[in-house]
C-alpha cells in the first residue's frame, strides 16, 4: 500500500527528540529539548509550551469530560497533562518518576493510563469526573530485591484493566496486579530490549534486541515456566534496523529509517521490505505511526533534517494506480 504526503511543515526550534499523532487523526504533537509543540490540523501556527527539560515521550488520551489530552513525560522524570480542548495544564512534579520517563499507556475506557521511566519502575494514573489524575499505584522495587527496574520499554493494561503487563531492558516481561499492587507473574523473553511494541490486547509483542534481532512473541497461551522459545518467533529482517522505529500491530507493520534517507516499511509477518517513503534526501529522528479511529488509513508522523531545516510530514495510505501521490500538500514556516 502507497503513502501520499498529506502534510509537511518546517519547524524552526530547537532539537525535536519525539512526535506522536492523536488516535482521532487531528492532533499532531512534536516534543522537543525545550518543551512540546501541539498542532491541531495543521491549520494555524502551533501551540507551544515550555518545559524546564526535555520531553521523552508523548501519549494522547481521553480525559473526562471527553477531551483529548496530551501526557508529556518529561528527562527529569515528570509528567504533565495537557487538555487541548481548554489548555488546562496539570503537572504530577511530587507524584512521578526519579528518572526519565520511557513509555505510556493508557485505557481511556477506564481512564487510566500508566508510565514507565529508565529506572524506578512504573506508575498507574486514574482521571476522576472533573478529568483530575491521582496515583492509582507504583510498583518501584522488585519483590524481595533492593534494586529498582531497569527501563521500561513497552506497557499495556490487560485484564479488563485489573492488571498492568511492562516490557523492560533486560528482557524481563512483567505482569502488575493493580488490585493487589505485586506481580502476577513474570518471565524473561531471552533477549534484552532496545525497543519493544506490545500490542493494544497484549497478545503479542515485537522486541528488537541490543543485537537488533527482531523477534515476535505470542503471549497468547504464555505460562511461568514455560519455554519462552515455543513463544518467540524470529523476523528475518534483512540488514541493519535503522533507528528510530514504529510498530503498528494491527498491520503487522515495522517502519524504521535507512542509510539512504528513506523510510523502510517491513512486514513483520513475512520478514519482508513491503514499501518505501522518499524523505527527499532527509534524515529520520522521529517517528510515530498508528490507525486512527476513523477512517482506517493507517497514518504515520515523521520528523526529519536535512540542511539543517528540520521537517515535520503527515502522510496516509491511499491506492493511485500503485504509485505515491503527493497531494494537499501544505507548507508553513514557523519561528520559535
Amino acid at each position: 500500500m502507497p503513502y501520499t504526503c498529506e502534510q509537511s511543515i518546517r519547524y524552526d526550534s530547537h532539537e525535536i527528540l519525539c512526535v506522536a499523532i492523536s488516535p482521532c487523526g487531528r492532533f499532531v504533537a512534536c516534543g522537543s529539548r525545550d518543551g512540546v509543540a501541539v498542532w491541531d490540523d495543521f491549520e494555524e501556527d502551533p501551540i507551544v509550551i515550555i518545559f524546564p527539560s526535555s520531553v521523552s515521550s508523548l501519549l494522547w488520551t481521553k480525559n473526562q469530560p471527553p477531551s483529548w489530552c496530551l501526557v508529556c513525560g518529561l528527562k527529569n522524570g515528570c509528567v504533565v497533562v495537557i487538555d487541548c480542548d481548554s489548555g488546562k495544564l496539570e503537572t504530577f512534579e511530587l507524584q512521578s518518576h526519579k528518572s526519565s520517563i520511557a513509555a505510556f499507556t493508557n485505557d481511556a475506557v477506564r481512564g487510566t493510563f500508566a508510565s514507565g521511566s529508565e529506572s524506578d519502575g512504573c506508575a498507574v494514573w486514574i482521571s476522576d469526573l472533573l478529568g483530575k489524575y491521582t496515583l492509582k499505584a507504583r510498583f518501584t522495587a522488585r519483590e524481595g530485591k533492593a534494586y529498582s527496574y531497569p527501563a521500561a520499554r513497552a506497557l499495556s493494561f490487560c485484564g479488563n484493566g485489573k492488571y498492568l503487563l511492562g516490557s523492560f531492558a533486560d528482557g524481563s516481561l512483567i505482569c502488575f496486579s493493580l488490585e493487589s499492587e505485586t506481580i502476577a507473574w513474570g518471565t524473561h523473553l531471552g533477549v534484552r530490549a532496545i525497543f519493544a511494541e506490545l500490542s493494544t490486547a497484549a497478545d503479542s509483542i515485537l522486541v528488537i534486541s541490543s543485537t537488533a534481532t527482531v523477534s515476535s512473541y505470542s503471549l497468547k497461551d504464555m505460562r511461568i515456566g514455560s519455554d519462552i522459545n515455543v513463544h518467540r518467533r524470529l523476523v528475518p529482517i534483512p540488514g541493519a534496523l535503522v533507528f528510530p522505529v514504529a510498530m503498528v500491530h494491527d498491520r503487522n507493520l515495522l517502519f524504521s529509517g535507512s542509510h539512504a534517507g528513506d523510510i523502510q516499511i517491513w512486514d513483520v509477518e513475512h520478514g519482508a521490505l513491503a514499501d518505501r517513503i522518499n524523505l527527499d534526501g532527509g534524515h529520520l529522528i522521529a517517528i510515530n505511526a498508528l490507525v486512527p479511529e476513523a477512517p482506517s488509513r493507517l497514518v504515520i508522523a515523521t520528523v526529519s533534517i536535512c540542511d539543517q531545516v528540520v521537517r515535520i510530514r503527515i502522510w496516509k495510505e491511499v491506492q493511485e494506480n500503485g504509485m505515491v501521490a503527493a497531494r494537499d500538500f501544505t507548507t508553513f514556516n514557523h519561528q520559535s
